[in-house]
């Protein structure tokens, strides 16, 4: 039976199984209904606000790929295009801090898709961290995106894994990891509606199968913020603080920086603030 009006954000994060555990016939719809909000619905609180792509600055070539995906993927879930027509591998590059994570939070708010998050840090911590529970949580991670496509699943940090064969010891182990990966990125079936992004400071560490064609095929790098970036990014993070005020000092000085380190900066300026007691001030960001 109708349980009545059902939450998309909800309705898209159900899966078979927390169906499976939340509806009972003997409880009716409703009741069902709200079993599965209790067990889904914590997890959609918990959720960090993405950012708005329109606020992340010194992309480059990142965000016409951006915006290009954002419109790809609403095709494809209002059934314009096929799965096929959709970019759905990509290595991301660029220095620790320059807004790799954030532009594909964005790009996944912005679309209206899932994202998940790993690292192999993450697949390592999982259970007592012998390789078949590494394996095992590879996996999981793909079919949790399958699960909830349409999807992004990013792997930060992918450098972490090195190419086969390059390690001084422990290369059976690194083969298996690096193996298990190709197989969760390999077919169409298995990973359709699933973009999958990897990032990494370092793309010359990665197995050279990783970046073939159907796996993370297409490169793009993101550079330091230039001056124009750099005013952005200080912008953004300010939001109505300094408004009007020239901050083209401050940026000239940030030369070098990342968004990460301006996040800092400003959160540090807006600290010496409030222990004066007073409003921020251009010389604090300056200081």
């Amino acid at each position: 039976r109708r349980p009545g009006a059902v939450d998309d954000e909800l309705a898209r994060r159900a899966t078979l199984e927390a169906l499976a555990i939340a509806v009972r016939g003997d409880l009716g719809a409703e009741r069902s209904l709200a079993r599965l909000t209790c067990l889904l619905g914590s997890k959609l609180a918990d959720a960090e606000p993405a950012p708005r792509l329109c606020e992340l600055h010194g992309l480059g070539p990142a965000r016409d790929w951006a915006l290009a995906l954002i419109r790809d993927l609403s095709d494809y879930a209002a059934g314009r295009c096929q799965w096929a027509s959709v970019d759905r591998g990509l290595l991301l590059t660029g220095p620790p801090g320059v807004g790799k994570t954030a532009l594909m939070r964005a790009v996944a708010g912005e679309a209206n898709v899932n994202f998940f998050a790993h690292s192999y840090g993450r697949w390592q911590s999982h259970r007592e961290g012998h390789l078949g529970h590494v394996t095992q949580a590879i996996r999981n991670a793909f079919a949790e995106a399958r699960q909830n496509s349409p999807s992004i699943l990013f792997i930060d940090e992918i450098d972490t894994i090195p190419a086969r064969g390059t390690g001084k010891w422990n290369d059976d182990w690194w083969t298996s990891i690096t193996n298990t990966l190709l197989e969760c990125l390999d077919g169409f079936e298995r990973r359709e509606g699933v973009v999958v992004v990897a990032a990494c400071n370092d793309p010359a560490r990665l197995d050279p199968a990783l970046v073939r064609a159907g796996r993370l095929d297409r490169h793009i790098a993101i550079p330091l913020p230039d001056m124009a970036a750099l005013l952005g990014i200080f912008r953004a993070h300010l939001g109505a603080e300094l408004e009007g005020a020239d901050l083209r000092a401050v940026a000239l000085a940030a030369r070098g920086r990342t968004g990460a380190d301006i996040e800092r900066w400003v959160r540090m300026a807006r600290r010496v603030a409030r222990t004066a007691a007073r409003a921020l001030d251009l010389a604090d960001l300056l200081g």
